[in-house]
């Protein structure tokens, strides 16, 4: 039975290695020309051809795996389940996200897979960064995570969700690490046996700083909210939550109730850069991966919205109002008025929270929000619209405000004046 397994793992890599002639959407591989990655089958070109596991890849899109339920991890997976060792080959090269996710990953390895993950082991010198694993569904049996199974490289800016579960060396976004990881986090649920936790299920050698998990974590032994055992690594300016997590203990980083994990001056404490890595959104979130701040930057660029990186009373049109490319947490114009900065009419006196990030090198200026029911220049105006500032930090504003539109939707920009 073992011999059949092996020889139809072997006939898939086959197939999809075949395709490899045809490359990537783009790219020859190299840092200044790296393969282009913008669909499952790019994806799956990669996790099938091992002689381009040493090149540079960056997503240039979203890449959904739905529909496939794969049984080893999808890049660099273990070839031998009977040893304990990793035997494939290690991914030595550079993936970068762009701030893109990976959507729906489905990892069923049963109780005879090890090195589990969308990467089964990061070898040294290899990188993944500014990637996002969302909603994977990830099991199986030793050193399991929804981005790897085992780190021996470098993973920053990245994050994951959903489920994960295993025996032994389970984590929300790594199984087991002897490299560095920073900059991350992870939200998913995460269970297992031995060595189980929210962000990291072992730290065996490794380096982990400014992460932070706050996934419900269960395990029969060795479980921690952020990191389940740590042998001989170390982890600093880490937290966990662990109102969420069902933990007050972990082998690494600093136990925190959701109320102070939701507060900046937590993170900002701790030495956490609020500037140009991370943004309070309820929990600290990764500029880089924050969806609705791309978004809402693409929109500017297509509407010919000028940078204004230097003069900051400028503006496009002529109408006072400031670019929010600069200023903004991000806005995301949409169709239906839920996000929590796209307002709906509100009546009550308790109003709507709205919370901006402030631009670096603004002071002189006075920043206030500006409402309007439409796109057209000419409709920026208060129009009812009333706010109170109720919080501000060094990074961020928080106002309370109102607004008597009636419209279907609004939108909401950041006005600039001197300050006197």
């Amino acid at each position: 039975m073992k011999k059949i397994k092996l020889l139809v793992v072997g006939l898939l890599a086959l197939v999809f290695t075949s395709s490899s002639a045809f490359g990537y959407s783009g790219g020859s591989g190299t840092e200044a020309d790296p393969y282009l990655l913008a669909s499952k089958v790019d994806l799956l070109e990669l996790g099938s051809t091992t002689n381009d596991y040493s090149k540079h890849f960056k997503m240039i899109s979203d890449i959904d795996l739905s529909g496939t339920n794969f049984t080893v991890a999808v890049i660099a997976s273990d070839t031998n389940s009977a040893s304990s060792y990793f035997q494939g080959t290690e991914f030595t090269g550079v993936f970068d996200g762009n701030s893109n996710n990976v959507l729906n990953l489905s990892i069923s390895g049963g109780l005879t897979n090890d090195y589990i993950g969308l990467f089964g082991c990061i070898g040294q010198g290899g990188e993944v960064k500014n990637l996002g694993i969302v909603d994977c569904n990830v099991s199986s049996d030793y050193w399991v995570g929804g981005l790897c199974g085992w780190n021996n490289g470098i993973i920053s800016f990245c994050y994951s969700t959903g489920a994960v579960n295993g025996n032994r060396g389970v984590g929300g976004l790594c199984g087991s690490t002897d490299g560095t990881i920073y900059s991350c986090y992870s939200t998913g649920t995460v269970s297992g046996d031995l060595g189980v936790g929210g962000l990291c299920g072992e730290n065996s050698d490794g380096t982990i700083s400014s992460c932070y998990s706050t996934g419900t974590v269960s395990g029969n032994a060795g479980a921690g909210g952020l990191c389940g055992i740590n042998w001989i690594g170390t982890s600093s300016s880490c937290f966990w939550d662990k109102e969420t997590s069902g933990l007050s203990t972990s082998d690494g980083g600093i136990g925190k109730t959701t109320v102070q994990m939701q507060t900046e001056s937590t993170f900002t404490d701790a030495g956490w850069d609020f500037a140009d890595t991370w943004f309070m959104n309820g929990y600290p979130v990764l500029i880089v991966l924050n969806t609705e701040l791309k978004t809402y930057r693409d929109w500017l660029d297509n509407l010919g919205v000028p940078g204004n990186e230097q003069v900051y009373t400028d503006c496009p049109s002529g109408d006072g109002i400031q670019n929010l490319l600069k200023y903004a947490i991000g806005l995301n114009p949409m169709d239906v008025c839920s996000a929590q900065d796209i307002m709906e009419p509100v009546a009550d006196e308790n109003g709507v929270s709205i919370v901006y990030r402030k631009s670096k090198g603004i002071d002189g200026v006075d920043l206030f929000p500006i409402w309007s029911d439409s796109l057209l220049l000419s409709n920026w105006n208060p129009n009812g619209f009333e706010f109170a500032v109720i919080d501000q930090t060094d990074s961020n504003v928080t106002w309370k405000a109102t607004h008597s539109v009636t419209g279907e939707c609004g939108y909401i920009r950041l006005k600039a004046q001197i300050d006197d």
